[in-house]
């Protein structure tokens, strides 16, 4: 959909003052990560009656940069920084461990499952880095996290608590990440669709 913008330069110094009409998409960076742990913690927690819209197993990722509306001029910069910022990584294992909730276990909004990955830390710190040279505003609290659900309703929610409490340490397992991919993100009534615009491969 086209939209109407007052587009501001990559550089982030100037703006240009007359509108013009670009296409907008929704994009970010993220690290795909598929386990079939990941699909037994879910079936345990539907297992409470919470109100929750699971994340399709297909979806399930680490969100490394989340970019907002851009438009195809930036998909061009943003892919070269990506490039730049795996440069030279070998593939990384990831361990998911522990289950948890966004903002926190008294208002729960978003279930996460942890992720522990220095080198994917590392790669966070360098897209940053190479972003913020673009106009991309940088990451505050930056924490790794796979998400597999959002809360709809209270319906529930003691033995949602309680459930995410049991299993706050839990242990789920390893998998290896060989590819980092920035992603445009089509929200629809049935969920968000995902399509792959640029994959950098980890050699």
């Amino acid at each position: 959909m086209s939209k109407k913008f007052y587009v501001k330069a990559l550089s982030a110094k100037r703006i240009y003052k007359k509108p013009i009409f670009i296409l907008a998409m929704r994009a970010f960076i993220a690290c795909e990560v598929f386990h079939e742990g990941v699909g037994e913690v879910v079936e345990e927690i539907k297992k409470t009656g919470a109100d929750i819209k699971f994340v399709e197993a297909e979806n399930t990722h680490v969100t490394l940069k989340f970019l907002g509306e851009i438009g195809d001029a930036a998909v061009e910069e943003v892919g070269r920084a990506l490039e730049e910022s795996c440069a030279g990584m070998p593939p990384m294992v990831a361990r998911l461990t522990g289950l948890g909730a966004f903002p926190n276990t008294g208002y729960v909004r978003v279930l996460w499952i942890g992720v522990i990955c220095p080198e994917m830390e590392g790669l966070q710190r360098r897209l940053d880095d190479a972003l913020s040279r673009i106009g991309f505003r940088r990451e505050k609290g930056f924490k790794m996290h796979l998400t597999i659900g959002r809360v709809r309703s209270a319906r529930n929610k003691e033995r949602l608590v309680e459930a995410l409490r049991r299993r706050r340490d839990m242990e789920i397992g390893s998998v290896t990440i060989d590819a980092v991919k920035l992603k445009k993100s089509e929200l629809t009534p049935k969920g968000p669709v995902y399509t792959d615009l640029k994959e950098v491969r980890l050699c």
